[in-house]
């Protein structure tokens, strides 16, 4: 086995420099100068308006028993309660507040001249309502289904 030579890692430069060219900055350069960042687009967060609840004329839902008894049946993700919401307040309500919402409904508030137009806004809400969500309306607010003689809440 023949020996190896070894290599040694010789740094070869073509002009060595001297102590005296880096004291002076014979070889430094100029640095740029930097500009500071633009924005080029500005976030605002949006600023969201408190829900208020309108004073009706009528009575507060939670004073009348029989509907603050068959509200607490009712889970607060049901649909059912959703769609109340939309129709009482034309918000679909968040989970955690919908039903104290709903109680502190006392009958639609607005405008004189506004009224024929949100009653019309109301009515078509239900409209589009299939015939179980309007029944199930019905029972929440313990009113009778139907006309007439079929229609007697016993």
């Amino acid at each position: 086995s023949s020996p190896q030579p070894h290599l040694t890692n010789h740094r070869s430069s073509t002009r060595p420099s001297t102590m005296a060219e880096t004291e002076s900055g014979g070889n430094t350069r100029e640095k740029r100068e930097r500009k500071a960042p633009e924005p080029t687009y500005v976030v605002t967060t949006p600023v969201k308006k408190e829900f208020v609840i309108p004073e009706g004329k009528g009575v507060k839902l939670r004073d009348i028993p029989n509907i603050d008894f068959n509200l607490n049946k009712v889970k607060k993700d049901d649909e059912l309660l959703s769609l109340v919401h939309r129709v009482m307040y034309r918000t679909p309500g968040k989970l955690t507040v919908i039903k104290h919402n709903i109680r502190e409904f006392s009958g639609l508030a607005f405008e004189a001249d506004a009224a024929e137009k949100e009653t019309a806004k109301t009515a078509a809400l239900l409209d589009r309502a299939f015939a179980p969500a309007l029944n199930g309306i019905l029972d929440l607010f313990d009113l009778p289904r139907g006309s007439g003689d079929e229609g007697k809440k016993e």
